[in-house]
Protein backbone atom coordinates (compact mmCIF):
# COMPACT_ATOMS: atom_id res chain seq x y z
CA UNK A 1 0.00 0.00 0.00
CA UNK A 2 0.70 3.49 -0.29
CA UNK A 3 1.77 3.66 3.47
CA UNK A 4 4.40 1.43 3.50
CA UNK A 5 5.58 2.19 -0.35
CA UNK A 6 6.11 5.81 1.49
CA UNK A 7 8.20 4.92 4.73
CA UNK A 8 10.21 2.11 2.78
CA UNK A 9 13.27 1.61 0.39
CA UNK A 10 11.91 -0.09 -2.93
CA UNK A 11 14.85 -2.06 -3.56
CA UNK A 12 15.65 -3.89 0.10
CA UNK A 13 12.36 -3.01 1.31
CA UNK A 14 14.22 -1.52 4.81
CA UNK A 15 12.59 1.25 6.63
CA UNK A 16 13.86 4.82 4.79
CA UNK A 17 15.54 8.07 6.32
CA UNK A 18 12.56 9.14 7.55
CA UNK A 19 11.11 6.20 9.19
CA UNK A 20 14.37 5.33 10.73
CA UNK A 21 14.97 8.86 12.35
CA UNK A 22 11.34 8.68 13.61
CA UNK A 23 11.45 4.83 14.91
CA UNK A 24 15.01 5.60 16.42
CA UNK A 25 13.32 9.14 18.26
CA UNK A 26 10.92 6.81 19.77
CA UNK A 27 13.56 4.03 20.90
CA UNK A 28 15.38 6.88 22.45
CA UNK A 29 12.50 8.72 23.76
CA UNK A 30 11.29 5.68 25.46
CA UNK A 31 14.64 4.45 27.18
CA UNK A 32 16.59 8.03 28.23
CA UNK A 33 18.65 6.30 30.58
CA UNK A 34 19.99 4.04 28.20
CA UNK A 35 22.99 3.77 26.06
CA UNK A 36 22.32 3.16 22.35
CA UNK A 37 24.36 3.70 19.31
CA UNK A 38 24.19 4.85 15.88
CA UNK A 39 26.18 3.48 13.20
CA UNK A 40 26.63 4.65 9.49
CA UNK A 41 27.97 2.35 6.88
CA UNK A 42 28.41 3.49 3.98
CA UNK A 43 28.93 1.06 0.67
CA UNK A 44 32.04 2.44 -1.12
CA UNK A 45 32.94 2.51 -4.74
CA UNK A 46 29.33 1.68 -5.56
CA UNK A 47 28.97 3.56 -8.89
CA UNK A 48 32.09 1.33 -9.82
CA UNK A 49 31.34 -1.27 -8.89
CA UNK A 50 27.53 -1.04 -11.42
CA UNK A 51 29.84 0.70 -14.06
CA UNK A 52 32.12 -2.79 -14.15
CA UNK A 53 29.48 -5.47 -13.00
CA UNK A 54 25.96 -3.77 -13.99
CA UNK A 55 23.47 -2.25 -12.06
CA UNK A 56 21.75 -5.27 -11.73
CA UNK A 57 25.10 -6.98 -9.37
CA UNK A 58 25.01 -3.80 -7.50
CA UNK A 59 21.36 -3.98 -6.64
CA UNK A 60 21.84 -7.80 -5.54
CA UNK A 61 25.48 -6.23 -3.68
CA UNK A 62 23.38 -4.09 -1.67
CA UNK A 63 20.62 -6.54 -1.20
CA UNK A 64 23.17 -8.90 -0.01
CA UNK A 65 24.61 -5.51 2.39
CA UNK A 66 20.81 -5.22 4.12
CA UNK A 67 20.83 -9.22 4.82
CA UNK A 68 24.65 -9.17 6.75
CA UNK A 69 23.60 -5.80 8.26
CA UNK A 70 20.65 -6.97 9.48
CA UNK A 71 22.36 -10.73 10.62
CA UNK A 72 23.94 -8.14 13.29
CA UNK A 73 20.59 -6.97 14.95
CA UNK A 74 19.38 -8.03 18.27
CA UNK A 75 15.63 -7.55 19.51
CA UNK A 76 14.68 -3.96 19.13
CA UNK A 77 17.36 -2.86 17.22
CA UNK A 78 17.03 -0.59 13.42
CA UNK A 79 18.36 -1.38 10.12
CA UNK A 80 17.46 1.60 7.32
CA UNK A 81 18.69 2.20 3.72
CA UNK A 82 19.58 5.82 4.37
CA UNK A 83 20.25 6.62 0.55
CA UNK A 84 21.83 5.15 -2.16
CA UNK A 85 25.11 4.17 -0.39
CA UNK A 86 24.37 4.07 3.24
CA UNK A 87 22.36 1.98 5.95
CA UNK A 88 21.75 3.01 9.74
CA UNK A 89 21.69 1.16 12.27
CA UNK A 90 20.39 1.62 15.67
CA UNK A 91 21.87 -0.56 18.13
CA UNK A 92 19.78 -0.31 21.46
CA UNK A 93 21.51 -1.44 24.91
CA UNK A 94 25.33 -0.63 23.83
CA UNK A 95 27.29 -0.30 25.91
CA UNK A 96 31.04 0.75 25.53
CA UNK A 97 32.19 -3.08 26.07
CA UNK A 98 29.27 -4.65 24.20
CA UNK A 99 29.79 -1.96 21.40
CA UNK A 100 33.15 -3.21 20.59
CA UNK A 101 31.90 -6.55 20.60
CA UNK A 102 29.00 -5.81 18.06
CA UNK A 103 31.61 -3.19 15.87
CA UNK A 104 33.60 -6.31 15.56
CA UNK A 105 31.01 -8.33 14.72
CA UNK A 106 29.95 -6.22 11.91
CA UNK A 107 33.62 -5.76 10.62
CA UNK A 108 33.74 -9.54 10.10
CA UNK A 109 30.29 -9.65 8.53
CA UNK A 110 30.87 -7.21 6.05
CA UNK A 111 34.82 -8.27 5.19
CA UNK A 112 34.32 -11.64 3.39
CA UNK A 113 34.00 -12.03 -0.61
CA UNK A 114 30.45 -11.47 -2.21
CA UNK A 115 29.12 -14.38 -4.74
CA UNK A 116 26.74 -12.97 -6.86
CA UNK A 117 25.60 -14.74 -9.53
CA UNK A 118 28.83 -16.43 -10.51
CA UNK A 119 31.08 -13.21 -9.29
CA UNK A 120 32.91 -12.80 -6.66
CA UNK A 121 34.04 -9.19 -5.11
CA UNK A 122 35.40 -7.91 -1.87
CA UNK A 123 33.29 -5.43 -0.69
CA UNK A 124 34.83 -1.99 1.14
CA UNK A 125 32.91 -0.26 3.60
CA UNK A 126 33.26 2.35 5.77
CA UNK A 127 31.45 3.03 9.03
CA UNK A 128 30.81 5.61 11.53
CA UNK A 129 29.32 5.55 15.16
CA UNK A 130 27.84 7.92 17.93
CA UNK A 131 26.55 6.84 21.45
CA UNK A 132 23.23 8.24 22.92
CA UNK A 133 23.81 10.02 25.21
CA UNK A 134 27.24 10.82 24.55
CA UNK A 135 27.31 12.06 21.45
CA UNK A 136 23.96 13.78 20.92
CA UNK A 137 20.24 13.13 22.70
CA UNK A 138 18.10 13.75 19.68
CA UNK A 139 18.57 11.40 16.81
CA UNK A 140 19.50 14.54 13.74
CA UNK A 141 22.61 15.18 15.98
CA UNK A 142 23.55 11.57 16.67
CA UNK A 143 23.35 10.60 12.85
CA UNK A 144 24.84 13.83 11.94
CA UNK A 145 27.93 13.00 14.03
CA UNK A 146 28.09 9.17 13.19
CA UNK A 147 28.37 11.04 9.36
CA UNK A 148 31.24 12.77 10.28
CA UNK A 149 32.98 9.56 12.30
CA UNK A 150 31.89 7.61 8.75
CA UNK A 151 34.28 11.11 7.10
CA UNK A 152 36.64 10.28 9.05
CA UNK A 153 36.91 6.79 8.61
CA UNK A 154 36.69 7.04 4.73
CA UNK A 155 39.71 9.47 4.86
CA UNK A 156 41.57 6.61 6.88
CA UNK A 157 40.89 3.55 4.55
CA UNK A 158 38.70 1.38 3.30
CA UNK A 159 37.50 -0.74 6.10
CA UNK A 160 37.82 1.41 8.48
CA UNK A 161 35.26 2.35 11.81
CA UNK A 162 35.22 5.38 13.35
CA UNK A 163 33.90 6.80 16.85
CA UNK A 164 33.17 10.26 17.14
CA UNK A 165 34.72 12.55 19.00
CA UNK A 166 34.55 16.25 19.52
CA UNK A 167 37.68 17.10 17.87
CA UNK A 168 35.36 16.19 14.28
CA UNK A 169 32.92 18.30 14.94
CA UNK A 170 35.37 21.26 15.64
CA UNK A 171 37.12 20.40 12.73
CA UNK A 172 34.06 20.63 10.42
CA UNK A 173 33.34 23.96 12.28
CA UNK A 174 36.40 25.24 10.98
CA UNK A 175 36.40 23.96 7.63
CA UNK A 176 32.61 25.45 7.23
CA UNK A 177 34.07 28.53 8.43
CA UNK A 178 37.59 28.34 5.67
CA UNK A 179 34.77 27.91 3.05
CA UNK A 180 32.90 31.18 4.00
CA UNK A 181 35.96 33.19 4.52
CA UNK A 182 36.98 31.84 1.30
CA UNK A 183 33.17 32.49 -0.99
CA UNK A 184 33.32 36.10 1.24
CA UNK A 185 37.34 37.35 -0.12
CA UNK A 186 35.43 35.74 -3.80
CA UNK A 187 32.66 38.18 -3.48
CA UNK A 188 34.41 41.11 -2.31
Amino acid sequence: DLAHTLAHDALTGLPNRMTFMRRAGEVLAGAPDSRHAVVLVKVDRLRSINNSFGTAFGNALLLEVAARLGATLRGGDGLARLDNVKFGLLWREAGEGELAVRLEALRERLSGAFHLGGDSIMLSVTAGVACYPDHGKEMDALLRNAGMAQHSAQATGSGAVRLFDDGMASGLERRRRSIFQSELDTLC
